[in-house]
This record gives C-alpha cells, sequence and structure tokens, in this order.
C-alpha cells in the first residue's frame, strides 16, 4: 500500500472511530497494522477502538506495545491511551457493582420477613436509597466535571483536504489550563519566498477588536508552534514546511458543515466591530489576500486583511467575522 493509500485510510478510519462506527474502524485499522506493525498511531487507534468496544484486555495489550516505543510521541500517546482504559475500566466496575446490588436487592426481596419488622425495614431502606441516589448524583457529576477538567486531544482531528492544502478542526493542551483548546487550523504550503518572514504577532490592531486579547494572543501562538511541531505529514509535505493559519470566529458564530457541533476557541469582540474602523484607527493593511478555498472551508467567505501576521475577514456589512493567527514554516 503506497503512503497516499495509508493516509487516506487512516483518515477514514478515524472519521468512522468519531462517527461511532468502531468494529467498522477497527477492521481498517487492523489492515493498516499488518503493513505497519510497528506505526505508533495505528497501535493507538486500534487500542481507541478496543476501549470503546469494551475489548479492554486487548487494548492493554496494544497499550503495553505502545509504551515499548522510546519516542517522546509515544509517551505521549501511551499515557492518552492509558487514560481512556482507565476511564472505561472504572465505568466496567462501577457497573458491576450496580449490578451485584441489584442481584443482592432481589434476594433480599425472595427471604420473607418477619410482618413486625417490616415497617422499620421499609424506612431504613427509602432512607437509603434516597442517601445512595443523592451520592450517586454529586459522585457522577464530579467525576464527570474531572474527567472533562483532565481531557485530552484525540490523535487525529477532524480534516478536510482542499488540493494541497488541509483544513483541520485540532486540539491542544496548553500548559496551565485543566482543559484542552480548539482552534480551526489551515496547513497550506508557502508561496513566495518566506525565508524573511516574521512569525510575530503584533498588538496594533488586536486589542480593539478582541476584548479578550491578551489571552488569546498567548493561546493562539501555543496553538501556532503546538500545530507545526506535530509529526504527520499532509500530502507529501512535513507540517513544519507549511504555513499554519488558525482562524479564530467571533463569539457565536459556528464553524460551517460537518463542523458545527464543534466548540472551538472564539474571540469576543470589542470597541471596533467594523472593518472600517480597524482600517481607520490602525492604518493600510500590510498585505490583502483574495477568498480561498482552504479558509473558505473554515466559514472565511470574503477577503482577509493583513497585518502583519495577524488578519481579520469581515462580511458583506463590513462586520468582523473571524480573527486569523499565521505562521510561517519553523526555520
Amino acid at each position: 500500500m503506497h503512503g497516499e493509500d495509508r493516509e487516506r485510510q487512516y483518515h477514514n478510519a478515524m472519521n468512522l472511530y468519531q462517527e461511532g462506527q468502531y468494529t467498522k474502524a477497527l477492521l481498517i485499522f487492523e489492515e493498516l497494522a499488518h503493513d505497519r506493525p510497528n506505526s505508533k498511531h495505528v497501535l493507538y487507534s486500534q487500542g481507541l477502538c478496543h476501549v470503546a468496544l469494551g475489548e479492554l484486555a486487548e487494548a492493554r495489550r496494544l497499550c503495553n506495545a505502545l509504551a515499548r516505543h522510546r519516542s517522546s510521541t509515544a509517551g505521549k500517546l501511551t499515557a492518552r491511551l492509558e487514560e481512556k482504559l482507565a476511564q472505561k475500566e472504572k465505568k466496567v466496575r462501577a457497573q458491576r457493582a450496580k449490578e451485584r446490588r441489584e442481584n443482592d436487592a432481589l434476594a433480599q426481596q425472595r427471604t420473607p420477613e418477619p410482618a413486625s419488622s417490616f415497617s422499620m425495614t421499609f424506612v431504613v431502606a427509602v432512607f437509603v436509597l434516597l442517601a445512595v441516589a443523592a451520592g450517586g448524583f454529586y459522585g457522577i457529576t464530579a467525576i464527570r466535571r474531572r474527567a472533562q477538567q483532565r481531557a485530552m486531544p484525540p490523535l487525529i482531528p477532524a480534516t478536510r483536504m482542499v488540493g494541497d492544502a488541509q483544513v483541520e478542526v485540532d486540539f491542544f493542551c496548553l500548559a496551565k489550563r485543566g482543559a484542552p483548546l480548539s482552534f480551526a487550523v489551515a496547513l497550506a504550503p508557502p508561496t513566495g519566498d518566506v525565508s524573511t518572514a516574521s512569525n510575530v504577532t503584533g498588538d496594533r490592531v488586536g486589542p480593539p477588536v478582541a476584548a479578550n486579547w491578551a489571552t488569546l494572543k498567548e493561546q493562539a501562538e501555543k496553538a501556532l508552534q503546538m500545530a507545526g511541531n506535530r509529526g504527520e505529514t499532509v500530502g507529501k509535505m512535513e507540517r513544519s514546511e507549511m504555513v499554519r493559519t488558525l482562524i479564530v470566529p467571533r463569539q457565536g458564530n459556528a464553524l460551517p458543515g460537518r463542523w458545527a457541533s464543534r466548540e472551538i476557541t472564539t474571540f469576543v469582540p470589542g470597541i471596533a466591530t467594523a472593518l472600517s474602523t480597524v482600517r481607520a484607527s490602525c492604518g493600510k493593511p500590510s498585505a490583502v489576500e483574495d477568498p480561498s478555498d482552504v479558509l473558505g472551508a473554515a466559514g472565511v467567505d470574503g477577503p482577509t486583511y493583513w497585518w502583519g501576521t495577524l488578519g481579520l475577514a469581515a462580511d458583506e456589512n463590513d462586520a468582523i467575522t473571524h480573527m486569523l493567527f499565521r505562521a510561517f514554516p519553523l526555520g
């Protein structure tokens, strides 16, 4: 199987996994494993499917095989799979404990009690059930909250290929945050000479547009670095060789198409919500890009106005709809 065919099959399998079709996804991953038995990403993805199907022994075997890889990427993937396994094992134990309690309750119902103790037993049982229900509700709520805080990003983000470029919804676990951030990322081959391009985002345009600019700028710069440092390729080009652009919609805007249900990082509108206002106060943009299929896949339908590596897009009513952060190839 050629490299492009393997990549296409891998993305198809991940889409099936995201849709809950775990058995179909696993069949594709097993076929890929025959071709590349030592691929850490294939081992991880097989493990995810076995966890989802409740086949924990096989998932544990794959996790141990993944742990034998010595790379830092393998270590991160092993930790993610370990967490998935631990969560699933905890659910299985809880389900078994529930079944035992139900069986014990049925057995007690079949054992007749003296008539004189029935009323007291009933009252005690009601209080116990109420206490268990209250404790279970708060316990489940706390477990879900902790699980969300510890959530790790999936291995492969939802992607869409546009020619030689790629648009994806990617997740980034940044330091000092309990939960991952998510951004729409566009990766495209560089055009022209980018050897002298700057990767520094200026502050002049951002504060008037985004009320959450300080936080957003810090998060976006880290996410751009992480998007470029991953090891996968896009087509035949390494990610570190591509121009990376984060697309950040205005608060309340949704991504188009199949990404519409995904929650991603947005900017909170600041004092300048019209593009003409920003141009009047911040001066002429350094570049204007025509609409592109790549950015259009993430909902940016009009031209993009750039001040350095920070861009703005607006709708037909001149209202700013997106902020864009760009990083050029690492070097």
